[in-house]
């Protein structure tokens, strides 16, 4: 989820300041939940500043940038795995990464997996 504005932070916490609302009152003006309300109060009282921080977490396995590899290996692989795919992934990349990280990437690029129509 993308943060608030820092236009917004600003508004939200002049209203609590300024106008004299209460933060629940705020919460409901803005259209937001009413602990972001008492964050964003917060972060101007200790550190005074709404700059929203970096967003934190892994860098991805599998980049945007190789995403294009990723799909020419799936066109010229149609019928293997996910874990085949985990295997030439390392041959072509060097790069080693789980069958999760594949499942997920393989996700993002709205590939779904194959169903088997003679099974049913």
């Amino acid at each position: 989820m993308k943060p608030l504005s820092l236009d917004l932070r600003q508004r939200i916490v002049n209203a609590v300041k300024n106008e004299k609302l209460t933060p629940k009152e705020v919460a409901t003006r803005f259209v937001i939940d009413l602990s972001s309300v008492y964050r964003f109060l917060q972060l101007d009282r200790d550190l005074n500043s709404l700059v929203p921080s970096k967003p934190t977490g892994r860098p991805r396995s599998i980049t945007a940038e190789q995403e294009p590899k990723l799909l020419q290996q799936i066109q010229d692989n149609s019928d293997a795995t996910l874990e085949e795919h985990v295997k030439l992934w390392f041959e072509a990349t060097g790069t080693r990464v789980g069958i999760t990280t594949m499942f997920t990437s393989l996700e993002r690029l709205k590939i779904t997996r194959k169903k088997n129509v003679l099974r049913h």
